[in-house]
């Protein structure tokens, strides 16, 4: 697991927060029933905010969770926002320090922990028609690493070809340069983390140009009669 920390450090005096910009910020004259803030962004769109520890030394008191539905015995609250980025950003808030969260801790220091993971997606590849074609490469990927779907003829659709990829919205998009039956799918930071991401390979039946015509029109006319006369030559 991957995490950004965000340690907020509280005497009776003093709060000391340490961002994971690795800045440090002190105020004065904290006590108790003073209101305390902690904010923890995400470096960029492809890290998720888990969770906020609340920590005496190496024993963790409580541990809240991003959507604030723990109940918090000292009093604290979580907020967390997602910006159109993909950049996440959690807030642990006391209104009011209480002395229950003091009382609590050996050495007169609480340590604010945020827990940060790396997102995760699901690739999918999928065809138009089973009978023609597969895709090969689907899977789970994290972060801003790539996953390169494979579109494969069948052996037995001896009159199939690989064609073309569509995105999501069903707009056509291009192969990879070398192997157009290829595609690299590369997360992108504004995607959810747990998201599912399906790009579909669609397969279609050759077909050829046939155009007949005679030696002579003065002599004889050809005309195409299968599959359909739906072209006459000279």
């Amino acid at each position: 697991m991957r995490k950004f920390l965000s340690i907020c450090v509280i005497t009776l005096c003093s709060v000391y927060a340490m961002y994971a910009q690795n800045s440090v910020q002190k105020i004065d004259s904290v006590s108790c029933g003073t209101n305390v803030s902690v904010q923890a962004t995400s470096k960029d769109g492809f890290y998720h905010f888990v969770v906020w520890k609340i920590e005496n030394g190496s024993d963790t008191l409580e541990t809240l969770a991003k959507d604030g539905t723990t109940s918090s015995t000292y009093g604290a609250t979580v907020s967390t926002s997602l910006d159109t980025t993909g950049v996440e950003t959690s807030t642990l808030t006391f209104n009011s320090l209480s002395s229950a969260l003091i009382d609590a801790t050996t050495s007169g220091t609480v340590t604010f922990e945020a827990v940060f993971d790396i997102d995760s997606y699901t690739i999918n590849g999928i065809v138009n028609d089973s009978t023609m074609g597969s895709v090969s490469g689907s899977g789970t990927t994290t972060g801003s690493t790539s996953v390169t779907l494979t579109a494969t003829v069948k052996q037995d659709a001896t009159c199939a070809r690989f064609d073309h990829w569509e995105d999501e919205s069903g707009q056509t998009i291009p192969g990879d340069a070398a192997n157009p039956n290829q595609l690299t799918v590369t997360p992108e930071a504004t995607w959810a983390h747990g998201s599912t991401h399906t790009y579909k390979a669609v397969f279609v039946t050759k077909t050829i140009n046939i155009n007949v015509k005679s030696s002579d029109t003065n002599m004889a006319t050809v005309t195409i009669i299968a599959p359909s006369s739906t072209s006459t030559g000279n």
